[in-house]
């Protein structure tokens, strides 16, 4: 059994987990904090919490990881970083050998955004445009990466 946890803001983190859960068998979790992350001003001060790499409280139940076979995190990307709820996650509870999948407004990542994300997991990054998840192909094509 594998776990795929993810955070969203507007859906998509959400919608790439879903169907991520029909291609491996696997339970899916939606990791949450008690910040404000909507409108104008939700992100702006995403922007800035990501850049400054501040620590965000969440709220999740306890996970015993021993129990999934793979873990995988689906975040989006703000000010080219991951998002810092997710962030503060994979930091305390350890989480280097999970599978990071990051969400982004780009089709491929910039220079900056893959050195910002290189070493939070020790396995190489897999990186998605919002825009193609919401494709009728996006079924398909994610079978093929994992």
């Amino acid at each position: 059994m594998n776990l795929i946890l993810y955070f969203t803001r507007s859906g998509t983190c959400k919608k790439v987990s879903e169907i991520l859960s029909q291609t491996i068998d696997s339970e899916v979790l939606e990791l949450k904090d008690n910040m404000n992350w909507r409108g104008l001003l939700g992100f702006i001060k995403g922007g800035y919490h990501s850049f400054k790499e501040s620590r965000i409280e969440y709220d999740i139940k306890e996970i015993d990881f021993s129990n999934y076979d793979q873990i995988y995190i689906v975040s989006p990307i703000w000010a080219s970083k991951v998002q810092p709820t997710i962030r503060t996650f994979i930091k305390e509870n350890n989480l280097q050998n999970a599978q990071l999948i990051l969400v982004q407004g780009m089709r491929s990542p910039n220079e900056n955004t893959i050195r910002n994300n290189l070493f939070i997991t020790r396995k190489k990054t897999v990186y998605l445009c919002h825009k193609e998840v919401y494709k009728t192909d996006f079924n398909k094509n994610i079978s093929r990466l994992f």
